[in-house]
């Protein structure tokens, strides 16, 4: 019979708990790799479906004050995301001849909207109105209802003042609109559909597959008031990201905030 002594087990003990802590070393440095390894994939699965998806544009001008270039210097950018045509309230990229640029707009209505554009009597200023598709006219009391609240805009006060010569206008209530828009829109040879309320005011119909759209800087903008409406299918994206004083550090932390809130939002549900 072979004999043990206290001795043989106490180093057995410890050859046993020696392995016992390699391997669990091993397990935890496997999980460590494999989590790694995970979020690797992950960002490399997000950083192609973000080249694939988005596309980025320097904006200059005006146009869009104070949403973007609030300085009045070409300094901010977009990432917009090219598989998203936007919605009313979208701010989106349209694109245009080839001999022209691209440009930078917000959706204010789609096809079958009413829109019109003018004084505000709760404030004796110019404001949009727009009627959603669907919404039954005979029973419209209150106009003031359908005026926008376009908190993205810094004043309508500087619109130029227009006064429509057509005879149905010269009556005591006769309604000032806004020059471009009227003369394009309501004064022009029947291109758009319009309607006119109880109030004399004359909206216009935005056409099948189209949209309405105007700068936020609205005495700085050329848009759907002088160049009328356009074709949704223009749309070459909706802005996802806007990213200010463009710099190179500042497009990546910009396109990191923008994700890391869409998580916080998924997982806030």
């Amino acid at each position: 019979m072979q004999e043990y002594n206290v001795e043989d087990f106490i180093i057995d003990e410890k050859k046993n708990k020696n392995t016992e802590n390699k391997n669990k070393a091993y397990l935890a440095f496997n999980i460590v790799i494999y989590v790694l390894i995970f979020f690797f994939a992950l960002f490399l699965g997000w950083y192609a479906y973000f080249k694939l998806s988005h596309e980025y544009y320097a904006i200059s001008g005006e146009s869009m004050i104070p949403t973007l270039n609030e300085s009045g210097m070409d300094t901010d950018g977009v990432f917009i995301n090219k598989w998203e045509k936007g919605k009313i309230g979208d701010v989106v990229i349209l694109g245009r001849e080839e001999d022209q640029r691209p440009i930078i707009k917000r959706i204010i209505a789609t096809e079958g909207d009413l829109v019109t554009i003018k004084i505000s009597k709760q404030d004796n200023n110019y404001h949009v109105y727009r009627i959603a598709k669907g919404t039954n006219l005979k029973k419209i009391k209150d106009e003031e209802k359908f005026r926008l609240d376009e908190d993205y805009i810094n004043s309508y006060t500087a619109w130029t003042i227009s006064v429509p010569t057509h005879s149905e206008w010269k009556n005591e209530n006769i309604i000032s609109y806004e020059k471009d828009f009227y003369r394009t829109f309501i004064n022009s040879s029947g291109d758009y559909k319009t309607w006119i309320s109880g109030s004399g005011t004359t909206y216009i119909y935005v056409p099948k597959g189209e949209i309405f759209f105007l700068g936020d800087n609205r005495d700085k903008s050329s848009d759907s008031r002088s160049n009328g409406t356009e074709k949704k299918e223009d749309i070459l994206g909706k802005v996802d990201i806007i990213i200010k004083n463009v710099k190179e550090r500042n497009k990546f932390s910009s396109v990191l905030s923008y994700y890391y809130k869409k998580v916080e939002k998924f997982f806030a549900r």
